[in-house]
């Protein structure tokens, strides 16, 4: 799972390919302005509890038209770098609320970190990361939780620091307000539906949060 960044964004990359650079929902690009986090989030998760990535949801708002459904069944490998090829396949096509029991896309009052929050904005007097989390939440139309902040989080047998996972986005992206991360625990004063992905990257496979049961 200390990965997650680095497989989000080799799929990211893949899909835009298959798709010949056209299709605005998978890249993000080209959307209609006033619409943000519509586009695809690429969510890596470990379905298997053994500390490693075995599946990605491809979790679209403004849904997927055929051309990008192709392309993502087009998808057969991924790359992480020389030598680290990922076999892949399209296992399945839904819509979130088909999948109650899914840790991603299920509801829950509590939602726990499964990869490291990066803060949007850099920080401020005023404005620290507790506030920048509440912002978020409050423009995603999410009621507003109780934060409680965690030293690490649990990965198959291991308990991983922020640190422990990949955080820096490839070249040429913004500047990151956040290089170091941070894990929460959002407790939410009713069941609030999935996926919940915030803060810098959490369309590439960070800020990823699960359903706490």
């Amino acid at each position: 799972m200390e990965d997650a960044l680095q497989v989000g964004e080799a799929l990211r990359l893949a899909a835009i390919a298959r798709a010949d650079g056209d299709a605005p929902v998978l890249s993000g690009h080209g959307m209609a302005p006033g619409a943000p986090h519509v586009h695809a989030f690429y969510l890596p998760e470990d379905l298997t509890r053994d500390g490693h990535i075995d599946h990605i949801t491809v979790h679209a708002p403004a849904g997927l038209c055929p051309k990008e459904l192709r392309a993502l069944d087009r998808i057969t490998r991924i790359w992480l770098g020389p030598g680290a090829e990922w076999r892949v396949t399209l296992e399945a096509v839904g819509r979130a609320v088909d999948l109650p029991a899914h840790e991603y896309l299920g509801s829950s009052r509590t939602w726990v970190s499964a990869t490291p929050y990066l803060h949007p904005w850099f920080r401020k007097k005023r404005f620290d990361v507790e506030d920048q989390l509440r912002r978020e939440l409050q423009h995603r139309g999410l009621p507003t939780p109780a934060l409680e902040r965690l030293s690490t989080v649990r990965v198959g047998r291991r308990q991983l620091r922020p640190r422990d996972f990949h955080l820096l986005l490839r070249r040429g992206r913004r500047p990151q307000p956040d290089t170091r991360g941070s894990f929460w625990r959002l407790s939410f004063p009713e069941a609030v539906p999935g996926p919940v992905a915030l803060g810098f990257g959490c369309h590439y496979g960070l800020g990823i949060f699960r359903r706490e049961t």
